[in-house]
């Protein structure tokens, strides 16, 4: 059996509490949880329940989960592990990033950024791409949705793809 996940609720076979979903696209969604053993703000990525019995779909979550957990990089999300729930619902943990997308920050901007922040935010995100490139890894959908902007704005990470 597959599931949607509710706030409030202890996801099935884990030690995490759904606090709100945060977005969701044509493969998962993700949701701000609090690992209940520590009461430590997380984020969950979850595969949706129409996939669950994809192979195909499984089969890509895992690998974004591992690729993801073997990049140590300040500009890259950090994940720190993965599983399925009791219920059959793969997912992986990672950092709660406080800030916004970089797609956010334009759209309340209304208006390209100084040049100055422009080339921060490039070399940053180029930086995490480098570190990837240089694992042998190519991120297949850089776009401003998948670039996060620290609250601090002093770095930017990726976020998972949200196929």
């Amino acid at each position: 059996m597959t599931e949607e996940f509710s706030p409030g609720q202890i996801v099935p076979g884990t030690p995490y509490r759904l606090v709100k979903t945060l977005g969701r696209g044509a493969m998962g969604a993700v949701h701000q949880v609090v690992d209940t053993t520590v009461e430590a703000p997380y984020v969950m990525k979850t595969l949706l329940p129409q996939l669950v019995s994809k192979q195909r779909a499984v089969d890509l979550m895992r690998v974004e989960a591992r690729v993801l957990a073997n990049l140590q990089h300040p500009n890259i999300v950090r994940v720190f592990t993965a599983g399925v729930s009791a219920r059959g619902t793969p997912y992986f943990v990672m950092d709660r990033l406080i800030g916004q997308t970089l797609f956010d920050y334009l759209q309340k901007r209304g208006m390209t950024p100084p040049q100055r922040t422009t080339i921060d935010l490039v070399v940053q995100a180029l930086r995490g791409l480098e570190y990837a490139h240089e694992k042998g890894i190519v991120h297949r959908d850089i776009k401003p949705e998948n670039v996060f902007l620290h609250i601090d704005g002093v770095e930017t990470r990726w976020v998972p793809n949200m196929p």
